[in-house]
């Protein structure tokens, strides 16, 4: 296996020098890949490779299909895992303001900390003390030229 984290505009060339000189692992990723620009760039080099991300537009949950027809209402396209974080982060500083129940930074910082299950787009997330949430992942693999949802990992 061979893992890329890098960017998505750096990736297809180091792909295409990989299979160059007959590398013939399963290539994969991470979330720095979360761009179409990759495909357009890497074009049929990238098919069956993998990456880790936090959302996929494919993924079947139903607060997430919400959000994905709204949003393509509003913008005219496919959020991206950058929407979708966003979306999720404001939803959870919302949600920590009102348990909070004051304006006040440090009781605001404590109900995001007692966060556990809080149902987001990207799924689950949990604090559990490291300030770092707990939250599952996607794989997206290439195919034809799209990212296709692959999987979903849950800790």
């Amino acid at each position: 296996m061979l893992f890329l984290p890098n960017y998505f505009n750096e990736v297809p060339l180091q792909v295409q020098q990989a299979r160059k000189l007959g590398i013939t692992a399963q290539i994969i990723g991470s979330d720095s890949w979360d761009n179409p620009e990759l495909i357009s760039l890497g074009g049929d080099l990238m098919n069956g490779t993998y990456f880790t991300n936090h959302y996929s537009p494919d993924i079947d949950n139903p607060s997430a299909r919400d959000f994905i027809t709204n949003y393509q209402k509003k913008f005219n396209m496919v959020p991206d895992a950058a929407a979708a974080l966003t979306y999720d982060a404001a939803k959870l500083l919302f949600s920590a303001i009102a348990k909070a129940g004051k304006d006040d930074a440090k009781a605001i910082r404590d109900a995001i900390a007692a966060t556990k299950g809080f149902s987001g787009i990207t799924g689950m997330i949990t604090y559990e003390g490291s300030g770092d949430p707990v939250k599952g992942a996607v794989i997206i693999k290439i195919e034809n030229g799209k990212f296709v949802f692959n999987n979903q990992v849950n800790p």
